[in-house]
Parts: C-alpha cells; structure tokens; sequence
C-alpha cells in the first residue's frame, strides 16, 4: 500500500490525476462492454432475409430469440463483466485506501467529487454501452417480420427438400448443396451453387443444380432469378419436379396462364405416373378455379379424382389424401356454380378422409379437417341452413382450439377468425348474446396478443371492436356502443401518430359511425362535429391520393348533409349533397361502380327539393335517379330492384303532393309488383316494404275516393305487420299501430264510425304499451 501512495504522492496535478484515473476505468470499461457486444453487432448488421433471418429459422417469439441473442452474445459478456468488475474492485481498493491529494491539502479533490466524477464516467460508459446492446437487438415489428419470413422460409425449404430429395444422391453440387443448407443457411448454399462450374456436369445434372438454385432464390424473394434458374433448368431437361416448381412458382407471381403452359407441357412432353397425372390435373385445376372457368375446372377435378380412388383402391394410406384433396377443390367449384349439394357431399367425404387418416396416425390432418368445415359451413349459410352451418363452425372451432392449446402462436388467429364469423351467423339470427359472446371472446384473445405485439395485432382488435360497436349500436344499446367506438377511437389515434398513412382513414371511418350513433341519439352538434373532423381528415388524404379518397369525402358529405336534413338547415344539406354529387360525377366518369352513389344521392337530393317545394328539380333528380337504377337492375337485378322500387316509391309521393294521382299511382304500382317478386325470395327482407307501399297506395286510393281499392290495400298492408309483429313486436307493432289509425280515419270518412272505434281503441292500446304508460 505504501508504494501505491507513493506512486500517487508524486504525480504533479491532483485534477489530473485524478481526472486521469476516472478517464481509464472508463475507457477500459467502455472497451470491454464493446467486446462483450462484437458478436451482437456482426450478428444484426448482416442481412435481414440472409444471415439474420436464417440464424433464427426456428425462433417463434421475441422472448425465444433473446434467449438466442444471450446465447450467442453471453460468454462474451459474461468474461467482460467478470474483468469490468474485478477492474472496479481494484479502483475501490484504491480509492479508500489511498490518499488522493497532496501532502498539504492544497488544491485537493475531496473523495465526494471524485465520487460524482467517477459516477458520471460510469454512468457515460455503460450508457454507450446500452445503445449498442439495443442496436443489436431487434424491436417488436422487426422481429414479427423475421418471424414470419423464417415460418415460411422453414416451410419452403421443406418442400424444396421435399421436391429434390429424389435425385440429392446423384448430383454432387446438389448434395453440397442441401448439406449448406442444412448447416449454414439459404444464402450459403446458393452462395456454393452460383459458383459452382456447371460446365462439368451432364445436361440432368446442370438442370438439377438450377432447379435447387431456382428454389432457393425464390426462398430469398429473388423471382427475376428464379424464374431465369427454371427456364435454364426446364430447357436443359424438363422433368415433372421442376415443371410443378416452375408452374407453382408462376402461379404466385398471378402468371397463370404461364403456369398453365407448363404443366401442359408437362403432360405433353413426359411420361408421367399416375400420382402425377393427379398432381398436374389438380394444380390445373386450381388455376382454372381461380380464373372462375369453372367448367374446365370441374372437368380436371374429376379426372384427377378418378385416378386418385383408383390408386387409393390398393394404397389407401397413400393415396386417400389425393382423394381429400380433390374433392375439397371440386367442392369450391360446385359452391361456385351454387350446386349446393354436390359441393355438401364432397366437402363432407374430404372431412372424412382427412379424419379417418389422422385417427389411423397416416399424418396430421386436422388442420385441413377444420378448413374444409369453415367452407362447408360457408356453404349452409349461404343456404340459410344456419343451424348446420353453426354445428360445422363449432366442430372446426373445436379442432382449432384444440391446435392453438398446442400451437398458440399459430391457431390463435384461426380460432378468433371463426369466432368473429359465428359472431355474424349469430346476428343474422338475431341471437344477440351469442354474437356478444363471440365478439368478446375474440377481442379477449386479441387484447392478450396486443400487449406483446401491438403493432400486429391492434389492427385486427380494432376491427372486432367495430363490429362489436356496430352490434350494440344495431340494437339500441347506445352506451355500449359509444363506449366502444371512444376507445376504438382512441386506440386508432394512436396507431395513427405511429403510422398516420396506414391509421389516419380509419381514424375518421370510426369518426363516422360514431357521428351515426349521435345523430340516432339526438345529439346533433356532437354529431355534426364527428362528421366534419372525419371530412376534414378525408380531404386531407383525398389531396395526396384523390383516387382513393375523394369517394370518402363524398361519403361523409352525404351523412352530413342527412344530418342537416333532419335539423332543417336545408341550405347547407343542398351544399353538402351537391358537392357530394358532383365528386360521384367526377368519379362516375373513369368508372361506373361509381353509378350506384351518383343514383343515392340524386334520391338524398331529391328528397330535400321536395321538402323545399322546389318539385321540378325533385322529380328530375328522382327520373335521372330512376334510370340509373333500372340500367344497373337489368346486370344484377337482386342488388338493384329494391332501389328501382324505393325511387319509384319516392317518385309517387312527388306526384301526389303535385296532385298527379294517376302517375302517383302507376309509380306505386309498379314499386308494390318490384316488392311482391322480392318478398317471394326474400320474405323477411321485402315484406316491410310491401307493406308499406300498400299503406301508401291506399292513402293514394282514399284521396281519389275509391273507396273498396283503398279499404283493400289498408287491410292487406294492416294484415302483414300484424303477421311481422309477431315475429318482433318492438320493430313492427309501431306500424300496426300506424295503419290501425289510418284506416280507422279511413272509416270514420265512410261514416263506418263502430268499426274506426275499435280500430283507434286498438291503435292507443298499442301505442300506451309502447310508451309504458
């Protein structure tokens, strides 16, 4: 110890000294905390679909790859936090054993300084420190992407194995090949095969190093280079395996007919065994089924269909799955062509198979199992068979449940993506609760995947809180519903200051529902601010991208032009619909799916002039309107009827506030014959408004004094609400209680005052009930 106070007595400058020994402690550790960190930093300055991405090809979470990342990084820093403190240990030992100033006490740094100044190094150090251990460390998104690019990279080299493990044994490079692709990762060995000498090999041999070649630039999202490694492979030597390669490969890149090309060529040019006749008859038959030729289509499927029951005749463990395989596919073609029960049957027997399979350890099926029950349940509700349509949706929910218990971070989405279409079913059902259920059950599993991974999956949140707004909306439960859009709301305005390209729509869509749910309540001046924050957003985005935006604009113009509507400023609902009407126009003008808006706000707008006795410009808009709609019902009459009949019901109410009965009571007409076809197909939808146009029809019948037409129609429309009551009496009753009135005061003008008594004593039953008086 005396030497070292020695050492220290005799240096000139205590600052300096002292400066001096803070400065290479912090040096040295600086140092050390940069080794500690070297493998770090090469590992994450290397390319991030190469070296990266490979190092981590079996990494499924963030918390996996720090184990990873320490795993690679720790020894390093253990052995440099091991020195970096015995290191300290011995500036301590010094420090409280040594004096550090000079034998006078003149101009002496106290121990507290020194303290402070040897904190601050450190503290200086090891922060420098830190911003090099986060640089080497991945963030959240960044690593959600690795992920999922070294999930399918992982998939894809399967199958690139898969596809050449048949001739890896004859060719050397490739041999080396798969070995560096085992060992070393994609980049590595199409490293070794880009400097391969092909010149050497035979004509087979150079065709089956382009073909791994092609595989793994396809792999590393190189498709100019893989489409130009298949070429070269497929002139040297077409085979079966690199024409199915190069067909699929096509066929992602939507080079169908391409892909279409290669597998004839195929057929055409090789000799092919039966499993393959069946592999190129059904990936034809893919192609065809994506470009809706669903005839050819068809006609493929049951080709390969026969083949493969006749190789599962005498191999069924092989071949059952060929089987599964192409009646799920010809299954998609009979729903396509609403061959509803073909379609039934062959996803019912592909259903069996793959579980007949799985029970019997022949693979793991039950993913395939539960895809084919979520179309087949499509296919029911389609049907509105939506009880079978139920039972199939909780059996593939069953099946994915029970995967997601195995496989969370894989099945989850499967599992809140049929929770999120039940929902729906339930809906339509009007089983409220179920849909409730359903909906939170989903936003649940969304909430617990948001915490760790925000960016991800907020999105998809987002939308189930819609929806579940929209649900609560729907059915007047006006709290809930606002409580969910604030925090939707909320959650979007932040994704939006993270990402204001992707969120700053969404943002104002919400804005608009939320404007909707206002204007329901009452609250008028909450809702026209909604409506104008959401326009003043969507003109902000129509400026940059008008192709994309300005049809929102005229959509939130539309809703607020309503709202002014409704409150009577009619000025401004003229400004606003005939703003949006001029935008439609504009856009109507490079593209008629446009046509439809025009239509609806000429209607929106017409109504207004009506309201303001400006009746020639509102029976114009309803003509030009009207033509529209018949023009768009004569292509898809299911979609638009119900708007020609609408027009055509607005259009008579016109005409008789003109006192033009007679073409009031031809537009009637002809909408009351448009309702009665619908409500054929579509009772539940069309009746309404069957009813309706009857009640309209009789008001019209009574003004012309014709009388027994008048007392017909009143009863006719009086007798389906009675009937649609019923079925939901908070709906419908209120119409009851409307058309009991009218016809009540209908008879009381006959002088048939018995009979309008107890029709009005019924209608005041009702409308006490109602009211809860």
């Amino acid at each position: 110890m005396a030497f070292l106070e020695q050492i220290v007595r005799k240096s000139i400058f205590a600052p300096l000294k002292i400066f001096a020994a803070g400065m290479t402690y912090w040096v040295l550790s600086l140092s050390i905390m940069l080794l500690s960190f070297r493998e770090a930093i090469a590992w994450r300055s290397g390319d991030m679909v190469g070296k990266y991405a490979q190092a981590q090809l079996e990494a499924t979470s963030l918390s996996e790859y720090e184990m990873m990342f320490w795993s690679a990084v720790g020894p390093s820093f253990a052995s440099g936090s091991i020195l970096l403190a015995l290191l300290g240990v011995i500036v301590l030992f010094i420090l409280f054993f040594v004096r550090l100033s000079d034998p006078g006490h003149q101009g002496s740094i106290s121990k507290e300084k020194y303290f402070i100044l040897f904190t601050l190094l450190t503290v200086i150090g090891i922060s420098v420190a830190s911003l090099y251990y986060q640089e080497a460390r991945p963030d959240v998104e960044e690593m959600d992407y690795v992920i999922d690019r070294s999930q399918a990279n992982s998939s894809e080299i399967e199958k690139l194995k898969e596809r050449i493990e048949t001739f890896s044994g004859e060719v050397e490079s490739v041999k080396i090949g798969i070995e560096l692709l085992n060992d070393k990762g994609v980049e590595e060995a199409l490293e070794y095969l880009v400097q391969a000498d092909l010149e050497k090999g035979t004509s087979r041999e150079k065709a089956k190093v382009l073909l791994l070649k092609a595989g793994l630039h396809q792999i590393l999202g190189a498709y100019v280079e893989a489409d130009e490694s298949y070429r070269r492979s497929i002139d040297l030597e077409r085979e079966f395996s690199s024409s199915l390669a190069y067909a699929d490969h096509l066929f992602a890149q939507n080079r169908e007919d391409d892909a279409i090309e290669q597998l004839e060529a195929a057929e055409q040019e090789l000799t092919l065994t039966q499993d393959q006749k069946v592999m190129v008859l059904s990936a034809l038959a893919d192609i065809y089924s994506s470009q809706r030729r669903s005839a050819k289509a068809e006609t493929l499927y049951t080709q390969a269909l026969a083949i493969s029951r006749t190789l599962a005749k005498s191999d069924h463990r092989t071949y059952d799955s060929y089987v599964a395989m192409t009646l799920n596919g010809q299954a998609g073609v009979y729903s396509r062509q609403k061959r509803f029960k073909e379609a039934e049957v062959s996803y019912t027997e592909a259903a069996d198979i793959y579980k007949s399979l799985e029970k019997a350890g022949i693979g793991i099926y039950a993913p395939e199992v539960a895809m084919i029950l979520n179309d087949r349940a499509v296919l029911y509700w389609t049907q509105d068979s939506l009880k079978e349509a139920e039972l199939s949706y909780r059996e593939a929910l069953g099946i994915y449940r029970g995967l997601a218990e195995e496989d969370g971070s894989s099945y989850l989405l499967d599992v809140v993506m049929l929770l999120d279409d039940m929902a729906v079913l339930y809906r339509e059902q009007g089983r409220v609760e179920d849909a409730e259920s359903s909906y939170l059950e989903a936003l649940a599993i969304y909430r617990g995947l948001a915490k760790n991974d925000p960016a991800k999956y907020r999105p998809d949140m987002a939308m189930t809180m819609n929806e579940l707004a929209r649900l609560y909306s729907d059915h007047n439960r006006f709290e809930d519903a606002e409580l969910f859009y604030r925090e939707l709301l909320e959650t979007l305005r932040l994704m939006s200051e993270e990402d204001p390209t992707a969120y700053k729509s969404d943002v104002a869509m919400i804005l608009n529902s939320l404007a909707v749910l206002y204007s329901d309540r009452n609250r008028a001046q909450e809702s026209e601010d909604a409506y104008q924050e959401a326009l003043d957003i969507y003109r902000s985005l129509a400026t940059e991208e008008p192709h994309i935006y300005k049809s929102d604009v005229a959509m939130i113009l539309n809703n607020l032009a309503n709202l002014y509507s409704n409150e009577k400023r009619l000025k401004d609902a003229g400004m606003a619909y005939t703003e949006a009407l001029e935008i439609y126009r504009e856009l109507g003008e490079r593209s008629h799916s446009y046509e439809p808006d025009i239509a609806m706000t000429l209607n929106n707008l017409a109504v207004l002039q009506g309201n303001m006795n400006s009746l020639e410009e509102g029976e114009a808009s309803y003509r030009e309107a009207l033509e529209i709609y018949r023009g768009l019902a004569e292509d898809d009459p299911r979609t638009y009827e119900p708007d020609v009949a609408m027009t055509l019901n607005n259009l008579a109410v016109l005409y008789r506030n003109q006192d033009r009965l007679e073409e009031g009571e031809a537009a009637y007409s002809e909408a009351l014959r448009t309702y009665k076809a619908l409500a054929k197909e579509s009772p539940a939808a069309y009746r309404p408004d069957v009813a309706t146009t009857l009640n309209n029809l009789a008001v019209l019948y009574s003004d012309q004094n014709r009388s027994q037409e008048a007392e017909s129609s009143y009863r006719d429309a009086l007798g389906i609400r009675r009937s649609l009551a019923k079925v939901d009496p908070d709906a419908y009753e209120p119409d009851v209680a409307m058309t009991l009135r009218n016809l009540s005061l209908f008879y009381k003008s006959q002088g048939r005052l018995k009979e309008a008594v107890v029709l009005e004593s019924e209608a005041i039953e009702i409308e006490q009930r109602l009211s809860g008086e």
